[in-house]
């Protein structure tokens, strides 16, 4: 599974939306107007960590951009918040079968304004340590 795929993945399991309903991959993804719902855009992360004794890549460390989008900012600060709260939790621990040592929060919600739609937009930035 990807790194999004794997964000998706927690975030449901933690009750903040479904899967190709309010949680989409990608910032390309349409949606419906008013609609609250997350996207998940990969956004590049750093290099990766190697460890003593070990050949290669030991893990990797990507990054996301989560942003909550919808016609009410209660609303959608909630969703945000659900969804910061969810992934920083992850600490030791599988998702989707991929080792996880951590999710970190690179900062907390960015009132991104209104899209062209009107709608309401607040981001957040996390940083995984991963195996491969």
């Amino acid at each position: 599974m990807s790194f999004p795929e794997d964000l998706v993945a927690c975030l449901a399991a933690a009750g903040v939306g479904t899967p190709a309903v309010d949680i989409f991959v990608s910032n390309k993804t349409a949606t419906g107007k008013g609609l609250t719902h997350l996207l998940i855009t990969e956004t590049g992360g750093s290099g990766p960590l190697r460890t003593q004794n070990a050949r290669g890549d030991s893990y990797e460390t990507p990054s996301a951009q989560i942003l909550a989008r919808g016609a009410d900012y209660v609303t959608v600060r909630d969703m945000s918040a659900r969804a910061y709260n969810a992934l920083v939790q992850v600490s030791n621990q599988q998702l989707n079968g991929t080792w996880y040592l951590d999710i970190q929060g690179l900062q907390k919600f960015i009132d991104l304004g209104l899209d062209e739609n009107s709608q309401v937009r607040i981001a957040f930035n996390v940083l995984a340590t991963k195996r491969p």
